[in-house]
């Protein structure tokens, strides 16, 4: 069984105050959205955007994400807080982002751009599912760091202790499902490349192809291995919020999908 004792605190600030610093959560996710940045000045010749828009559409998708993944997170998980403390929907350096939260304000951050500069949607998605599957890898490890997002009670040999916690005098172990997740996003990131140098190389897919497939993969991979989470059941009793919100997200991607093969 691994103990859990890792700081999440990477550069202590206790000048500042006590207990204060920058956390790992928040350096990883400064990483992916640079990474994200660097990919999109990458492809701006495929999106056919200058380097004015390009910057333009980086920051709609960044405010997006951070405004969408926060307000979703305390609306499904901490509605109270929402009511009566608002500005904690500002720390965003404290965790709870919301995955299906940040995609709709991602999605709602492009389509404002796409009609606004006149680009087609699906050219900018497909680009950006491949920064942010990569940047949901490490998102993932960063929950593993904070000790979020815990797995259930289990006895297997990787097990993980979390904060000290115990049964009956006995360290209680359980499952690392956030590097369960992080494992998942891995994969899809690696399909989503391949695609995309296969598709530099000879073969072109149809627009929307990368984002559906991205919507798709997440969903389903996300159903299967929130099994291991611990989470509460809130759709008759089998499947957690999160769960039900990635079982839409493999319908519709599924629709889509089958859509285009018969196109």
């Amino acid at each position: 069984m691994f103990i859990h004792n890792i700081n999440p605190i990477a550069i202590p600030l206790n000048f500042i105050k006590e207990g204060y610093g920058i956390r790992y959560y928040g350096i990883i996710y400064a990483l992916a959205f640079l990474f994200a940045y660097w990919f999109l000045h990458n492809q701006k010749k495929f999106l056919k955007l200058n380097q004015e828009q390009t910057d333009s559409l980086f920051m709609y998708i960044l405010i997006g994400n951070i405004i969408g993944a926060r307000l979703l997170d305390f609306i499904f998980y901490n509605p109270l807080e929402l009511i009566y403390n608002p500005l904690s929907v500002l720390m965003i350096w404290q965790g709870g982002l919301s995955f299906h939260g940040g995609l709709i304000g991602i999605v709602l951050a492009i389509y404002l751009f796409s009609k606004k500069h006149k680009i087609s949607i699906y050219k900018v998605t497909d680009t950006i599912v491949i920064p942010a599957s990569l940047a949901l890898f490490f998102g993932r490890i960063a929950n593993f760091i904070n000790a979020e997002l815990i797995g259930r009670i289990t006895s297997v040999p990787w097990a993980v202790n979390f904060n000290g916690e115990q049964n009956a005098g006995q360290l209680v172990g359980r499952h690392p499902s956030q590097l369960y997740e992080s494992i998942k996003n891995l994969v899809i990131f690696t399909t989503l490349i391949l695609i995309k140098l296969n598709e530099d190389k000879k073969d072109s897919y149809k627009p929307g192809f990368r984002t559906w497939l991205f919507i798709g993969m997440y969903g389903i991979l996300r159903l299967i291995t929130n099994f291991w989470r611990e989470d509460a059941l809130t759709f008759f009793g089998i499947l957690s919020t999160g769960q039900t919100l990635s079982l839409i997200m493999v319908l519709v991607a599924s629709y889509f999908l089958i859509k285009y093969k018969n196109i």
